[in-house]
């Protein structure tokens, strides 16, 4: 997938995603791998983060990544909205180059999560704004 967009857009792209254990963390790593620059945006300061969103075995991964890519914090404290509007400012950052630049690839299951604010709202939010949406099941499609 991700292939298959730089050839439709160029390599004038940026990653943009948070790093929780898979997903995001493979996202950022594979763009690097491409020369492909990235942007980790953290709803919590490193450590705190790593705690609530870095499993066991990530770990390494993830320092090694904030590491490589400039990264930024959306604020010091978990509270109840906080991954909601994690979501809504990762989109904002996205969408900061027009609607019809963004594209979010959503490793999904289609299921939905324990908690507001996981890869359900995500689609969610960037359906309602207009964007285009590729949902995937698996890293190889």
């Amino acid at each position: 997938m991700i292939d298959a967009i730089i050839a439709e857009r160029g390599r004038d792209l940026l990653g943009i995603s948070g790093a929780a254990s898979g997903g995001d963390i493979l996202f950022h790593e594979a763009l690097l791998r491409r020369g492909i620059p990235t942007l980790v945006l953290l709803a919590l300061p490193p450590e705190k983060f790593a705690a609530a969103s870095v499993d066991a075995g990530w770990e390494q991964r993830y320092y090694a990544l904030l590491e490589q890519c400039p990264w930024e914090v959306l604020q010091n404290e978990e509270d109840s909205s906080l991954w909601v509007r994690n979501n809504g400012w990762i989109l904002a950052r996205g969408l900061e180059h027009g609607v019809d630049n963004m594209t979010l690839i959503a490793l999904w299951n289609r299921k939905l999560g324990d908690s507001f604010g996981g890869t359900d709202d995500m689609v969610q939010q960037a359906l309602r704004r207009g964007v285009h949406v590729v949902q995937m099941q698996s890293l190889i499609q």
